[in-house]
């Protein structure tokens, strides 16, 4: 099938996105939720092989993408505003931040400036522990002898199908016990303070990332259960409150999932299957706990990834869909 072409199938997201926003424009009662993971100060900061840069997302890419959708006459909420309901006739925006980087403070001046909120989901022991993320060791280790981008990325996929401690150990074996601690403050984790005082701050709210950054679809029901009940006790140890938001790592997620994410208590569940959430939000049919959310990328010009996501018909999500099937 030809949605085995990656770059055939951006190509004409891209250009079915553009011309289905051009042609019909947007509906309206709708939530856009984005994800993001580290943010870079400025552009040299990405080419540093500190860590696998994701994204690529700099603090100006962020500023550009607030702005952009704020004049597309977007609201930006909270989880409180959606767990009170949002107003059908409008447009909204969810701000996600995923894993707890410490480069994650560069967002707070743009928040600030234009008085939006954003969660940031928190991996607990990674701060409890102060390691580096399993995926920036693999990076920063391969790159050390050589190994290519495309390389670096199958081995990462590969170690998705493990639990935590599996990688671990995998990486101790391969690199070293030191491996897993941080360089510098572009790939380490908030210290246990400074999560305190983000989430002290008024625009600033604190979700649920799992205690280890457990991809849940490969943990039995009751692992699951701890991994979120061990991260929702850290959280409110830390910040006093206990979050209604769970971002499942690596966006994975099944029936079995979701069950457990209800069974704990939590309100919204975020996974990474790209598409807009039209509203109302049915709690009955677990909409709220499988919310859909877009992925920039910094290394494409940016504001066509911003223009795409207004589209009320993506490509991929489609195909993907319809693979399952």
């Amino acid at each position: 099938m030809f949605y085995t072409n990656h770059d055939l199938v951006t190509k004409l997201d891209k250009f079915f996105a553009e011309n289905y926003v051009r042609l019909w424009g947007e509906r309206k009662g709708c939530l856009s939720t984005f994800l993001f993971h580290g943010l870079f100060r400025e552009e040299r900061e990405c080419r540093y092989d500190l860590l696998d840069i994701q994204q690529g997302v700099t603090v100006k890419h962020f500023e550009t993408f607030v702005e952009y959708f704020l004049d597309q006459q977007y609201v930006f909420v909270t989880q409180q505003d959606i767990l009170k309901g949002l107003n059908p006739e409008k447009k909204y925006v969810l701000i996600t931040f995923d894993d707890g980087y410490y480069n994650n403070m560069h967002a707070l001046d743009i928040l600030k400036k234009f008085q939006v909120p954003a969660i940031f989901f928190i991996s607990t022991n990674h701060i409890l522990e102060q390691k580096c993320f399993w995926w920036d060791v693999i990076a920063r280790e391969r790159w050390k002898k050589g190994a290519s981008h495309i390389t670096i990325s199958r081995e990462q996929n590969s170690l998705k199908t493990k639990k935590n401690h599996e990688i671990e150990n995998y990486i101790i074996d391969q690199f070293g016990r030191d491996a897993l601690k941080p360089i510098c403050d572009i790939d380490r984790p908030l210290a246990v303070h400074e999560l305190k005082t983000l989430s002290c701050q008024p625009l600033v709210e604190i979700g649920n990332h799992t205690h280890n950054h457990a991809i849940l679809t490969n943990y039995s029901y009751e692992e699951a259960k701890e991994e979120m009940l061990a991260a929702q006790k850290s959280l409110e140890a830390i910040t006093g409150v206990l979050p209604p938001a769970i971002s499942y790592p690596n966006g994975s997620v099944s029936d079995e999932t979701i069950a457990v994410a209800k069974e704990v208590g939590f309100k919204i569940g975020i996974t990474t299957l790209e598409g807009k959430n039209y509203l109302p939000l049915h709690s009955q049919s677990n909409e709220s706990l499988s919310l859909k959310r877009f992925i920039l990328w910094g290394n494409n010009r940016f504001i066509d990834e911003c223009e795409r996501a207004r589209s009320d018909f993506q490509l991929k999500t489609f195909l993907k869909e319809n693979m399952r099937r």
